[in-house]
């Protein structure tokens, strides 16, 4: 899962009462603007198919065969080889979806100070599978971009 955004820990999922973690100064302010989750299945010859067009947007030239399968195996670790995709999201990315700033809600475990935490979190929605993927390859070449490149 790719983390952006403050490095606080969730809000802890709770029954009685809601617990709302203050924002992290120089955290962007703007609203998120929810919707709700959609499960977006999709095959891994099409993840494969929409990281390769979001390589040729990002790079100007195709992603080499080893590239795309590190890409391509990564994504398909984070949504179960495309059968448990939301939202079109394709790495876990937490926050809100470049552009639209569209986030969906979705139970995950994370670990803070040792232990396990059942969360509710905001994860980036997006409209279509290669939104998805864009931004997916635009995230990893900000964070990564030596690793990308070498691929």
């Amino acid at each position: 899962m790719i983390k952006t955004g403050p490095a606080q820990p969730p809000a802890p999922i709770e029954r009685a009462a809601k617990v709302v973690a203050p924002p992290k100064a120089g955290a962007p302010t703007a609203p998120k603007h929810a919707v709700a989750l959609q499960k977006t299945p999709a095959q891994v010859s099409e993840l494969r198919a929409a990281l390769d067009r979001a390589h040729r947007k990002m790079f100007g030239s195709a992603a080499s065969p080893q590239a795309l399968d590190v890409l391509t195996a990564q994504v398909s670790l984070e949504t179960g080889s495309g059968t448990s995709m939301y939202n079109y999201n394709f790495g876990g990315i937490k926050g809100g979806a470049p552009g639209t700033n569209e986030t969906a809600k979705l139970r995950t475990k994370e670990v803070y100070d040792g232990k396990e935490v059942e969360v509710r979190d905001g994860f980036r929605a997006y409209l279509a599978l290669d939104a998805g993927a864009d931004d997916y390859v635009r995230l990893l070449r900000g964070k990564f971009g030596a690793a990308i490149e070498r691929a």
